[in-house]
């Protein structure tokens, strides 16, 4: 009866007058007729319901009130005990005993997360681990620019203050205590960084490369979005940032022993348990840096000088741990000490790169001990992700660029009369300069920008052909994205090339050439890269047509034949009653694979929703529909799923769809093809986009692609091809290649039957054809064979 209490009962049906009295159903329920406690509970179940939660403190907790109290009155009245007239004064008096009874007890519950007060347990630190966190924050302090390592060693080792450090290095002492948040904020996201192994996958470099920034609050917008796009689909990274996470959270904590000493627990508000595990992990530490520190002290004193601060790796290391200390004020904002009474001074932003009279900045500075350490960038970095488009000819869109800002380095910024780069005017009327990014972006012909918000804080001007957009600068390290709006025309595809220079009123600057893709209408981009070197594919049929004797004639096609599921021999264990057939995809050994994606079609509105793929030598794999496409000519259906994680290379895979979900009849078709982008070492790069969707060029029409000149390869999916039909041509150039006249002739090269297998309304393959050097076009015309082109990969080599 538990159950029960969770319809709604205010939609519980009255009974009627010839329903029995309490009294008869509390006699037959004694009995043991179950049937008449039912109606007793709907008889006073409103009732119930009204009173417990006048009791309770919400809904649920009232239904369990409920519940509970209809259980014990049909306990009582099974055990001879209980009201035999006035049910409803029992039930509610029940009722309330139950509510006192559960509150009783819940006073006597405590709920909490923390057991420590009853089982404090035993502290454990395993040294190797302490050894490598050691080892992570040495790293993390030499990744680091040698002004910004200097700027922490005299304010956290030599406890120098921002007044004194600024007569040494020139700056003013707000522009030093701005300086060194920076310092420290970076050494954080540094240290975070050194936790993270190489990605396990390709895919995982660019979520991987910004999972410290994202634990530290430095990134955009649109970059967060994609992070967590990312780590809701991959568990090692989500793993990676769960464990970064917990790093963070308690590294001021780990860390402050080594600078703070016996002040450190009064400090963080530490127990006494706490405060002995961390003892245990950097006792031994204290001492040996005591002393290294004094050494360090008098090297500085006789030989110490701006450049020399921190020459030897040891010193170094020193530096590093003791660095890190200052992780324990994690989110404070920059302390701003004090000017001079006799200079008027404007406060530095958390991020003011203050110093005017550094060294040539263009010219980063070598790690102490490391030389294969890369150096630092000194200029923005300036981003497309060519599979991150998604632009359509002849469809408005954005163009998302990604900005990122130096790590380390300033940039000379102009003066106002010798005084600090934040101030243009002294005295009372002194005023912060104006530090904007400024984007300029030239268009290629054919694209436009309107202008307008470019989300995160941008804002775009249309001046064509060329477009600027500003916001606000960034912190060292920080990325923006800015969704530049455009107008693309009709007669825009292919890869497009974006000249992009960044600007800021202090000096720093950053250009790129960006290059990304557009594609063909009804088409969108499933995939793209600048550095792939290949692709493949292949496919078969799912039907096949009945009887055997008509379908081995060469002129028939679906369209004179009846169409069944077919089901080849040789597939894999588990394929069951389903609709099998299999093909031997063909990339060059070793290669690795980029990206693939599944493909399946029915001449009908519907396909099935779940497929299987088995690849070489393991078992099926459930693929479900990730995209989709409907006909518009004509009742057709394409799904899509990406599935480069269930491709390994070259070998034999089998699709299983159920054979109930498959059309059949004359005229039908049903097929698959896997389409993959590849990398090979050695090979050279292309430039490789994956179109996918449903073109069904009509009336002769047909579907053109720009390309650059010289090698192009198509791996290309057809629908519908006719073997008696002639007409339909890939063009290069304005050149027939690959296929002849009859580019749609039912044929898959890869299908386990053969080369010749008919393979009824599908064609899979790869076409390599070359054309003269300059610019040209790839064209695939229907003719008399009204096609639909679903898939076409296209890799060419860079302009």
């Amino acid at each position: 009866m538990k159950s029960a209490v969770y319809l709604d009962i205010e939609d519980t049906p009255e009974l009627g007058e010839s329903a029995s009295a309490d009294a008869e159903l509390i006699a037959a329920t004694r009995a043991g007729d179950a049937a008449a406690f039912g109606q007793l509970y709907l008889r006073h179940v409103q009732a119930a319901a009204r009173l417990s939660r006048i009791l309770s403190k919400d809904r649920a907790t009232a239904d369990d009130l409920v519940s509970e109290t209809f259980e014990r009155v049909l306990a009582a009245l099974r055990a001879g005990k209980g009201p035999d007239l006035a049910f409803r004064a029992y039930l509610l008096t029940t009722m309330r005993n139950c509510f006192y009874s559960r509150t009783k007890r819940d006073r006597r519950v405590e709920y909490t997360d923390d057991l420590t007060p009853h089982d404090p347990g035993e502290a454990f630190v395993d040294p190797a681990i302490a050894e490598q966190e050691r080892h992570f924050a040495a790293r993390a302090f030499k990744r680091l620019p040698e002004r910004w390592q200097m700027i922490l060693w005299h304010t956290e080792v030599e406890g120098d203050t921002a007044a004194q450090i600024a007569k040494h290095l020139g700056l003013t002492p707000n522009g030093v205590s701005a300086l060194a948040y920076r310092a420290r904020e970076r050494l954080k996201e540094m240290y975070l960084r050194e936790h993270i192994q190489e990605p396990l996958a390709a895919s995982c470099k660019w979520t991987t490369d910004r999972l410290s920034a994202k634990v530290r609050g430095g990134l955009s917008t649109r970059d967060t979005t994609k992070v967590d796009n990312h780590l809701v689909g991959c568990a090692a990274c989500k793993y990676r940032y769960m464990e970064l996470t917990e790093i963070n959270s308690g590294i001021g904590v780990i860390l402050a022993p080594i600078f703070l000493g016996l002040a450190a627990p009064a400090y963080l508000g530490l127990s006494a348990l706490k405060w002995g595990a961390i003892g245990v992990w950097f006792g031994g530490v204290v001492e040996g840096l005591r002393n290294a520190v004094g050494a360090v002290r008098q090297f500085f004193q006789q030989f110490g000088g701006r450049n020399t601060a921190l020459a030897g790796g040891a010193t170094a290391v020193v530096a590093a741990v003791l660095a890190l200390l200052l992780l324990a004020d994690d989110g404070a904002e920059p302390p701003a000490d004090a000017a001079p009474a006799t200079e008027p001074t404007v406060e530095a932003p958390a991020d003011e790169p203050g110093d005017p009279t550094d060294p040539d900045p263009e010219s980063p500075s070598e790690p102490a001990d490391d030389p294969s350490e890369p150096a630092d960038p000194v200029e923005y970095s300036i981003e497309v992700d060519p599979s991150d488009i998604g632009l359509t000819a002849g469809v408005d869109g954005s163009l998302p660029i990604t900005l990122t800002a130096p790590d380390g380095g300033t940039p000379r910024v102009p003066t106002w009369h010798g005084r600090a780069p934040v101030t243009e005017l002294a005295g009372p009327h002194a005023r912060v300069a104006p530090d904007r990014l400024t984007l300029r972006l030239t268009l290629p012909e054919g694209i436009s920008s309107p202008g307008g918000d470019a989300t995160d804080g941008w804002n775009c001007e249309k001046s064509a052909p060329k477009v600027t957009c500003t916001r606000e600068r960034l912190r060292p390290g920080q990325s923006t994205t800015a969704l530049v709006p455009i107008a693309i025309e009709d007669s825009v595809s292919g890869f497009q090339e974006v000249e992009a220079h960044i600007t800021t009123a202090n000096g720093a600057t950053g250009s790129s050439v960006l290059r990304f893709p557009v594609s063909p209408p009804s088409t969108t981009t499933a995939f793209a890269a600048t550095d792939a070197t290949g692709v493949a594919n292949t496919g078969n049929t799912l039907l096949s047509c009945r009887p055997a004797l008509i379908c081995g004639h060469q002129l028939t096609d679906n369209h004179f034949s009846i169409m069944k599921p077919y089901k080849a021999e040789g597939a894999p264990d588990g394929a069951g009653d389903d609709a099998v057939s299999g093909a031997t995809l063909s990339i060059p050994a070793g290669a690795e694979v980029l990206w693939a994606g599944v493909y399946w079609t029915a001449s009908e509105y519907e396909t099935p929703a779940k497929v299987r793929l088995a690849g070489p030598g393991g078992g099926w794999s459930t693929v479900s529909e990730q995209r989709a496409w409907d006909g518009a000519e004509r009742p057709v259906r394409q799904s899509a799923a990406t599935v480069t994680d269930l491709v390994r290379g070259s070998g034999t895979y089998w699709f299983a769809a159920d054979p109930d979900a498959l059309p059949s009849g004359v005229h039908h078709y049903a097929g698959w093809s896997l389409t993959v982008v590849y990398r090979e070492a050695g090979a050279p790069t292309k430039e490789t986009a994956v179109y996918e969707g449903l073109a069904q060029p009509r009336n002769g029409g047909s579907l053109t692609l720009a390309i650059p000149g010289g090698e192009v390869d198509v791996a290309y999916t057809l629908w519908d091809g006719d073997k008696t039909l002639r007409g339909d041509t890939m063009l290069v150039g304005g050149t027939v290649v690959c296929g002849g006249d009859n580019l749609g002739s039912s044929r898959s090269p890869g299908a386990l039957e053969g080369p010749n297998w008919h393979t009824f309304g599908v064609d899979v393959d790869v076409c390599r054809a070359r054309a003269r050097a300059e610019p040209t076009t790839l064209t695939i015309a229907v003719g008399r064979d009204p096609m639909e082109i679903g898939v076409l990969a296209v890799s060419t080599m860079k302009p």
